[in-house]
Protein backbone atom coordinates (compact mmCIF):
# COMPACT_ATOMS: atom_id res chain seq x y z
CA UNK A 1 0.00 0.00 0.00
CA UNK A 2 2.99 2.32 0.60
CA UNK A 3 4.36 1.82 -2.34
CA UNK A 4 1.47 3.04 -4.28
CA UNK A 5 0.76 6.04 -2.23
CA UNK A 6 4.63 7.06 -2.99
CA UNK A 7 4.01 6.47 -6.75
CA UNK A 8 0.82 8.89 -6.54
CA UNK A 9 2.71 11.54 -5.03
CA UNK A 10 5.32 11.40 -7.44
CA UNK A 11 3.07 11.04 -10.39
CA UNK A 12 1.18 14.07 -9.15
CA UNK A 13 4.17 16.01 -8.06
CA UNK A 14 5.44 15.93 -11.85
CA UNK A 15 2.61 16.84 -12.97
CA UNK A 16 2.69 20.20 -11.05
CA UNK A 17 6.05 20.24 -11.97
CA UNK A 18 5.00 20.58 -15.58
CA UNK A 19 2.41 22.69 -15.14
CA UNK A 20 4.56 24.69 -13.54
CA UNK A 21 6.96 24.52 -16.39
CA UNK A 22 4.46 25.66 -18.73
CA UNK A 23 2.91 28.53 -16.89
CA UNK A 24 6.76 30.37 -16.32
CA UNK A 25 6.78 29.54 -20.25
CA UNK A 26 3.79 31.48 -21.02
CA UNK A 27 4.55 34.25 -18.65
CA UNK A 28 7.94 34.41 -20.73
CA UNK A 29 6.10 34.83 -24.09
CA UNK A 30 3.71 37.31 -22.63
CA UNK A 31 6.77 39.50 -21.23
CA UNK A 32 8.69 38.95 -24.42
CA UNK A 33 5.06 40.18 -26.33
CA UNK A 34 4.35 43.15 -24.89
CA UNK A 35 7.89 44.42 -24.67
CA UNK A 36 7.86 43.71 -28.10
CA UNK A 37 4.53 45.92 -28.61
CA UNK A 38 6.40 48.62 -26.85
CA UNK A 39 9.32 48.62 -28.35
CA UNK A 40 7.29 48.73 -31.65
CA UNK A 41 5.05 51.55 -31.04
CA UNK A 42 7.79 53.50 -30.27
CA UNK A 43 9.19 52.73 -33.40
CA UNK A 44 11.88 50.79 -32.29
CA UNK A 45 11.49 47.67 -34.84
CA UNK A 46 15.08 46.13 -34.55
CA UNK A 47 13.82 45.89 -30.63
CA UNK A 48 10.84 44.67 -31.38
CA UNK A 49 11.78 41.78 -33.59
CA UNK A 50 14.12 40.76 -31.19
CA UNK A 51 11.64 40.23 -28.54
CA UNK A 52 9.11 38.76 -31.33
CA UNK A 53 11.89 36.15 -32.54
CA UNK A 54 12.17 35.12 -28.88
CA UNK A 55 8.46 33.50 -29.52
CA UNK A 56 7.90 32.59 -32.81
CA UNK A 57 9.96 29.52 -32.67
CA UNK A 58 7.72 27.76 -29.64
CA UNK A 59 7.68 23.72 -30.87
CA UNK A 60 4.33 23.53 -29.20
CA UNK A 61 2.75 26.47 -31.17
CA UNK A 62 2.15 28.49 -34.17
CA UNK A 63 1.81 32.66 -32.83
CA UNK A 64 0.10 34.09 -35.68
CA UNK A 65 -0.10 37.54 -34.89
CA UNK A 66 3.55 37.50 -33.16
CA UNK A 67 4.43 36.33 -37.13
CA UNK A 68 2.30 39.52 -38.14
CA UNK A 69 3.94 41.27 -36.25
CA UNK A 70 7.89 40.79 -37.42
CA UNK A 71 6.51 41.34 -40.68
CA UNK A 72 5.52 44.34 -39.72
CA UNK A 73 8.94 45.44 -38.19
CA UNK A 74 10.31 43.54 -41.42
CA UNK A 75 8.73 46.01 -43.39
CA UNK A 76 9.31 49.00 -41.43
CA UNK A 77 13.03 48.29 -41.76
CA UNK A 78 12.77 47.73 -45.62
CA UNK A 79 12.93 44.47 -45.71
CA UNK A 80 9.73 44.28 -47.59
CA UNK A 81 10.25 40.89 -49.42
CA UNK A 82 10.92 39.10 -46.29
CA UNK A 83 7.97 40.21 -44.86
CA UNK A 84 6.16 38.76 -47.25
CA UNK A 85 7.64 35.30 -47.27
CA UNK A 86 6.98 35.75 -43.65
CA UNK A 87 3.27 36.07 -44.25
CA UNK A 88 2.63 33.48 -46.79
CA UNK A 89 4.87 31.37 -44.94
CA UNK A 90 2.07 31.74 -42.07
CA UNK A 91 -0.96 31.43 -44.76
CA UNK A 92 0.57 27.92 -46.74
CA UNK A 93 0.09 26.38 -42.67
CA UNK A 94 -3.94 27.52 -42.00
CA UNK A 95 -5.70 24.87 -42.93
CA UNK A 96 -8.76 26.30 -41.41
CA UNK A 97 -9.03 30.04 -42.69
CA UNK A 98 -8.37 31.22 -39.27
CA UNK A 99 -9.42 34.52 -37.93
CA UNK A 100 -5.77 35.94 -38.39
CA UNK A 101 -5.89 35.03 -42.41
CA UNK A 102 -8.49 38.91 -42.49
CA UNK A 103 -5.12 40.78 -41.45
CA UNK A 104 -2.47 38.68 -42.96
CA UNK A 105 -4.12 38.64 -46.60
CA UNK A 106 -4.39 42.89 -45.66
CA UNK A 107 -0.90 43.47 -44.83
CA UNK A 108 0.14 41.33 -48.46
CA UNK A 109 -1.78 43.50 -50.31
CA UNK A 110 -0.18 46.81 -48.79
CA UNK A 111 3.53 45.11 -48.96
CA UNK A 112 2.80 43.85 -53.40
CA UNK A 113 0.96 47.37 -53.10
CA UNK A 114 3.97 49.32 -51.83
CA UNK A 115 6.58 47.18 -54.20
CA UNK A 116 4.95 48.22 -57.28
CA UNK A 117 3.17 44.82 -57.84
CA UNK A 118 -0.42 45.98 -58.42
CA UNK A 119 -1.27 42.43 -59.67
CA UNK A 120 -0.84 40.70 -56.84
CA UNK A 121 -1.79 43.49 -54.74
CA UNK A 122 -5.54 42.83 -56.04
CA UNK A 123 -5.37 39.10 -55.89
CA UNK A 124 -5.00 39.90 -52.18
CA UNK A 125 -7.22 42.76 -51.68
CA UNK A 126 -9.75 40.63 -53.50
CA UNK A 127 -9.92 37.94 -50.58
CA UNK A 128 -10.22 40.64 -48.23
CA UNK A 129 -13.18 42.57 -50.05
CA UNK A 130 -14.26 39.87 -52.78
CA UNK A 131 -17.09 42.11 -53.86
CA UNK A 132 -15.35 45.38 -54.47
CA UNK A 133 -12.93 43.97 -57.07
Amino acid sequence: MNGKKVYIFILCFGCLLTRIEAQSSEEEIFENFKKGVFAQEKGDFQSALSCYENIKDNELYIFPFVRLRIAQCKDALNQTDEAICILKDLISKDEKESAWRLPVNYHLAKYYEKQGNNNLACEYYRKIYPSSF
